[in-house]
C-alpha cells in the first residue's frame, strides 16, 4: 500500500465504496478503508449456524440503485437484484391475509379484494406515485439544494418541477410533510391496504405513520427505480453481502486500493489548509488532499476529526443530530421452510417481504411502545426468506428467515427480542419454533458495535422533518462538503437516507471531482 493517495474514503461502507469507484475509474488514486473489517459495512451478512448466512440489512430498505448499478457495470461483478412477486404479505393478528402482487395491474385486482371503491382509486394512486416518484428521481441526481440557492443552482430542481405540472406539483407539496396515515386515507379505506403500504416505508424508525412528514418519506422510496407501490423492495440474491461483495469488485476493478488489515481509522489529520491524512489503528498514516466518510456524522466530525477544528456552532448542531435507530435483526436458521396457514411448498408469498402487522394500529402502538423503553407485545415484524432465492445461503433442505423487529430499544435483552420475534412469527407460519435450529440476534447495540451504525440506525439520522433533505445531517452542509476544506461526508447521514442504493456516495464524488479539477 502506498503512503499517499489523492482520495482516501473511510467508514468502508456502501457509499465510501461506490464514491471510490467513482474517483477512481476518473483516474485518482483512491484507498478504502473499513471502519469494521474488510470494506462493505452493513452490506454484510453474518453466520446464524454453519452454514446458514443472514443478510444485516433489511430488505425493506432501498438496494442498489438502478442508475449506480449500470455506471458501475455491477452486474458484471455478480450483481443481481430480486423483483419477487408479490411483492408483500402483510399478516393480521387475527391471521387474515392480505398480498399484494408487483404488476399494478395485478394489485389492483388483489385490493379489489378487500374494497371496490379501493380498488377505483387504484390506478390513479400508482399514476401520482410513478408521477411523485419521477420528480424526487431528478432531486436524487444532484446534491440537495442548499436553503439559500442561487439560481442557476435551482434551475434544475425548477425545471424537473416544471415537468410534474402544476396540480401535481400543488399536490407533492401538500403531501411530503403530511403523515403517512392522511396521505393514504385520501386515497383508501381499507385498513389493510393502508398497513400493507405504510410499514416497510418506517423501517429503522420510530415514527409512527401519524408523524409529520412520513409522507415524504413513504414518497421518496419510490423514486428508486420503478413506479409500482413498495417497487423500491429489491434486495441482491445472496443477501446484502452480495452488494457489498459487487461494489468492492467494482472500486478494485477501476483502480482503488482496499485496505482491510489497518482495523480502521484512529484519526482525520488536519492542518491550517484543511485535510492533511488519515491516521489508521495500526499506526500508520496515509497522507491524502481530500477524505470522504461514509461512517455517521458525528463519528466522522467530532470522533475522528475532532471538535478543536470546528466552529462551537457547528459542534452544537452535530452533537444533537437525532440517531434514534429502532431496527433489530433476528436470523432463523430453519431445519425446513415455513409455510402459511393456508400455504403449500411452492408459495411463491415466500418470495417476498411478510409483513405482520396488518392494522395500522398494530404499526402505530409498535412505535409508542419504544417511547417507553419496551418491546411492543405485537411488534411489526418483517420476515423474508433470503434462501428461497439463494440456496447457498443454506444447506440443503434448510433455510433462513431474516426478520426486521421495528421499535427495539437500543438496549433491548436479546432473548426477550428473539421471543417476540418468534410469536409473531408464528401468526404466519404455524409451527415455526419447531423448524429453528440456530439464531442471531442484532439488536440496535450491537448493530452499532459490529458495524458502526450510530445507536443501531440504519439511516444514521432520524429522517424527520427537521432532518430532511436540505436539512440533512445539518442545516447549511447538506452538498457534502463540511467546515473543514478537503472533508467530505457521504452516507446514509446525508440526503437520501439509508439503503444500500448508493445514491450518497456517487454524489459525493462529484463534489470531490469538482474540487480535484
Amino acid at each position: 500500500m502506498r503512503d499517499s493517495y489523492d482520495v482516501v474514503a473511510i467508514g468502508g461502507g456502501p457509499d465510501a465504496l461506490v464514491t471510490a469507484a467513482y474517483l477512481a475509474d476518473a483516474g485518482h488514486s483512491v484507498l478504502v478503508v473499513g471502519e469494521h473489517g474488510h470494506p462493505g459495512g452493513a452490506a454484510a451478512n453474518v453466520q446464524i449456524a454453519p452454514g446458514f448466512q443472514c443478510p444485516v440489512f433489511p430488505e425493506t430498505l432501498p438496494s442498489l440503485d438502478p442508475g449506480v448499478a449500470l455506471d458501475l457495470d455491477l452486474g458484471r461483478h455478480g450483481l443481481e437484484l430480486v423483483a419477487s412477486d408479490p411483492v408483500l404479505t402483510a399478516v393480521g393478528p387475527d391471521g387474515a391475509v392480505f398480498t399484494l402482487p408487483r404488476d399494478p395491474e395485478r394489485a389492483r385486482l388483489a385490493v379489489a379484494g378487500l374494497s371496490a371503491s379501493d380498488a377505483a382509486h387504484f390506478p390513479e394512486f400508482v399514476a401520482e406515485l410513478r408521477a411523485f416518484g419521477g420528480f424526487l428521481r431528478k432531486l436524487l441526481e444532484q446534491p440537495p439544494l442548499q436553503l439559500d440557492a442561487g439560481l442557476p443552482d435551482a434551475i434544475p430542481a425548477a425545471f424537473a418541477a416544471l415537468g410534474l405540472g402544476a396540480r401535481r406539483v400543488n399536490a407533492l407539496l401538500r403531501a411530503l410533510p403530511m403523515p403517512l396515515t392522511d396521505y393514504l386515507n385520501d386515497w383508501f379505506e381499507s385498513d389493510s391496504l393502508k398497513a400493507a403500504l405504510a410499514g416497510s416505508a418506517l423501517t429503522g424508525t420510530r415514527l409512527g405513520h401519524r408523524a409529520p412528514g412520513t409522507a415524504g418519506l413513504f414518497l421518496h422510496f419510490h423514486a428508486f427505480g420503478h413506479p409500482e407501490p413498495l417497487a423500491w423492495i429489491r434486495p441482491a440474491r445472496g443477501g446484502s453481502s452480495a452488494v457489498g461483495r459487487a461494489l468492492r469488485g467494482a472500486a478494485s476493478a477501476a483502480g482503488a486500493h482496499l485496505e482491510s488489515e489497518s482495523g480502521g481509522v484512529r484519526r482525520i489529520a488536519t492542518g491550517r489548509a484543511g485535510v492533511s491524512g488519515v491516521k489508521l489503528l495500526d499506526g500508520r498514516t496515509i497522507a491524502c488532499d481530500m477524505v470522504v466518510s461514509d461512517a455517521a456524522p458525528g463519528t466522522t466530525l467530532l470522533g475522528w476529526t475532532g471538535a478543536g477544528t470546528l466552529s462551537p456552532d457547528f459542534v452544537h448542531e452535530v452533537e444533537n443530530i437525532r440517531y434514534r435507530g429502532t431496527a433489530a435483526r433476528v436470523g432463523l436458521a430453519l431445519s425446513a421452510l415455513p409455510r402459511f396457514a393456508d400455504g403449500a411448498d411452492d408459495d411463491p408469498r415466500l418470495g417476498g417481504v411478510v409483513q405482520i402487522g396488518a392494522r395500522m394500529d398494530d404499526i402505530e402502538r409498535a412505535s409508542d411502545a419504544w417511547k417507553y423503553s419496551r418491546i411492543a407485545p405485537e411488534p411489526l415484524v418483517f420476515a423474508a426468506l433470503p434462501s428461497v432465492h439463494d440456496p447457498e445461503l443454506a444447506p440443503s433442505s434448510g433455510a433462513v428467515l431474516a426478520a426486521t423487529v421495528q421499535s427495539v430499544p437500543r438496549d433491548a435483552d436479546e432473548a426477550e427480542v428473539f421471543d417476540a420475534t418468534l410469536t409473531a412469527l408464528e401468526r404466519a407460519f404455524p409451527g415455526i419454533r419447531d423448524l429453528v435450529i440456530g439464531s442471531r440476534v442484532l439488536t440496535p447495540r450491537t448493530l452499532e458495535r459490529g458495524f458502526g451504525l450510530i445507536e443501531g440506525s440504519f439511516h444514521q439520522g432520524e429522517p424527520a422533518m427537521d432532518q430532511f433533505y436540505s436539512l440533512r445531517p445539518v442545516p447549511g452542509f447538506a452538498r457534502h462538503r463540511t467546515p473543514v476544506p478537503g472533508l467530505y461526508l457521504a452516507g446514509p447521514g446525508t440526503y437520501p437516507y439509508g439503503g444500500l442504493h448508493g445514491v450518497s456516495g456517487r454524489n459525493a464524488a462529484r463534489a470531490v471531482a469538482e474540487d480535484l479539477a
